[in-house]
């Protein structure tokens, strides 16, 4: 919850707006994001570390009353959603006990996001495990899902307030392996794997923190994030492609269903015009 400095209270699509907003102002943040990747066979895990993230903290200080960064989780999934994925759409779902939970959209692509309050490696796989059933069947309406958490920078570079202290780790797991491994069969596998690259991304982490002189330089690794918008944007033509021949496969259907209807009218005049003559001959 967040309360703006007349009063008005913002939550859900007013602050996600709110910071939507900020970061679409402000394109330098976005080009100062720092960011790792590992892959495996039926998940991804990113780790996210910007300046966007302890200055769009600084900026809801100045306009609004937040609470501790980390427990900002619909904030800052916004911005993976901006930064990440170039997304034109957020939107919040809920918020309990279990955390927030946000549907983001990019090039049509729904990918929907749960996200876990202290969490560390270890406990990858409960998370996996709770929601694996409910990813399993949204097979036809999701592209991928985001399961997130918030962990501690052991070593960051650069004075407190310079950097972020904490990173965000986005285990990605698309939808499609999951089908194609034999769905709720892989429950085990996926978060098996989960779990050995989320702890394979904090070494990571560790280990570019010991060598990087700070992540205000400009970014050095900006393919992993042309590689997630291209393979959007692929999925997306993807998409289009399909939608295109199911439209030519319509109008096919459309033209052979009025070819259909002619022969039906055409024989229905035949009929009516073979019982015309019937009844002429009766008469005669």
């Amino acid at each position: 919850m967040a309360e703006d400095i007349d009063g008005t209270l913002l939550a859900g699509k007013a602050l996600l707006a709110r910071v939507d907003a900020y970061l679409r102002d402000n394109e330098s943040l976005l080009r100062a994001v720092k960011v790792s990747l590992v892959e495996g066979r039926l998940a991804r895990v990113l780790a996210m570390r910007c300046r966007a993230i302890e200055q769009t903290a600084d900026f809801l200080a100045d306009k609004v009353k937040v609470g501790v960064l980390a427990h900002q989780h619909d904030v800052v999934l916004v911005i993976g959603n901006v930064i990440l994925l170039g997304g034109d759409v957020s939107h919040l779902k809920r918020h309990d006990a279990r955390g927030r939970e946000i549907d983001i959209t990019a090039l049509r692509q729904t990918i929907e996001v749960k996200n876990g309050i202290d969490i560390s490696p270890r406990d990858v796989p409960r998370l996996v495990d709770e929601h694996f059933g409910e990813l399993v069947a949204s097979a036809s309406s999701k592209h991928a899902w985001w399961l997130c958490y918030f962990a501690r920078r052991p070593a960051p570079k650069g004075k407190i307030g310079e950097v972020c202290m904490y990173y965000l780790v986005i285990i990605e797991i698309p939808v499609a392996r999951v089908v194609a491994c034999g769905g709720e069969a892989c429950r085990v596998a996926v978060g098996d794997e989960a779990m050995r690259l989320a702890d394979e991304i904090e070494k990571k982490v560790v280990a570019e923190d010991e060598v990087d002189e700070g992540f205000l330089v400009p970014v050095k690794n900006v393919w992993i994030v042309d590689k997630l918008r291209a393979e959007l944007a692929a999925s997306k033509n993807e998409l289009e492609a399909k939608d295109k021949a199911l439209e030519a496969k319509d109008k096919a259907l459309e033209a052979k269903d009025k070819a259909l209807a002619a022969k039906d009218k055409a024989l229905a005049a035949s009929k009516k015009e073979i019982e015309r003559l019937k009844q002429q001959l009766s008469k005669q």
